[in-house]
């Protein structure tokens, strides 16, 4: 199923899909569970404009690329990546990402550090998403970096995996435009043991 419909009904399996098994200890996704999406479903396609204000090392940033695309793979979305620029230097050099977005494109914001807001609520702890009430279709993830290198620097996980695992769970609120959490998997609001 192609198209916004198949947001929804495509990426629902991902609700089910666990968080990685490196951080937080949990199996990985059953894959009956992508089955029953239905073997022959068309995958949805979806374009990931990367802007890396922090600028993360190229090499850390591409593995939690590959790490997020394979979770999304699990749910039929295919993912497309594009460095964005983020410097008036870097659009001269680079002008992708200079026009409108389309409903297949979203962008995925990682800034240097939350801001004082995001600090005192912890849904937003690691990052947040754009999703509105009104039905419209938000584009933005923002992913934290200072709060990516916290379980990195106790040891609990690389960098990249932290990065993916923040960012595929703030991406998965844009496409199922929703801001609610799943009891368990990538979705869940509370990360951690058990």
């Amino acid at each position: 199923m192609r198209g916004k419909l198949g947001v929804w009904l495509v990426f629902g399996t991902l609700v089910n899909i666990p968080q990685s098994p490196i951080l937080w200890g949990w199996a990985q996704a059953p894959q009956a569970a992508v089955r029953a999406q239905g073997e022959d479903a068309d995958p949805l396609s979806i374009v990931i404009w990367v802007y890396n204000y922090p600028h993360v090392p190229n090499r850390t940033l591409a593995e939690a690329e590959n790490a997020v695309a394979r979770i999304f793979a699990r749910a039929g979305i295919s993912a497309e990546w594009i460095q964005c620029p983020v410097s008036a230097e870097e659009v001269q050099a680079r002008p992708a990402c200079q026009e409108r977005m389309s409903e297949k494109d979203l962008a995925l914001m990682t800034l240097p550090q939350s801001n004082a807001a995001t600090r005192r609520n912890s849904d937003t702890y690691f990052g947040s998403a754009q999703v509105f009430t009104n039905g419209q279709f938000g584009h933005y993830a923002y992913v934290f970096y200072d709060r990516v290198e916290d379980p990195a620097n106790r040891g609990e996980a690389s960098v990249s995996q932290v990065l993916a695992d923040i960012a595929a769970h703030e991406l998965g609120h844009v496409l199922l435009r929703s801001s609610a959490h799943a009891a368990s998997g990538l979705m869940r609001a509370r990360w951690g043991q058990g």
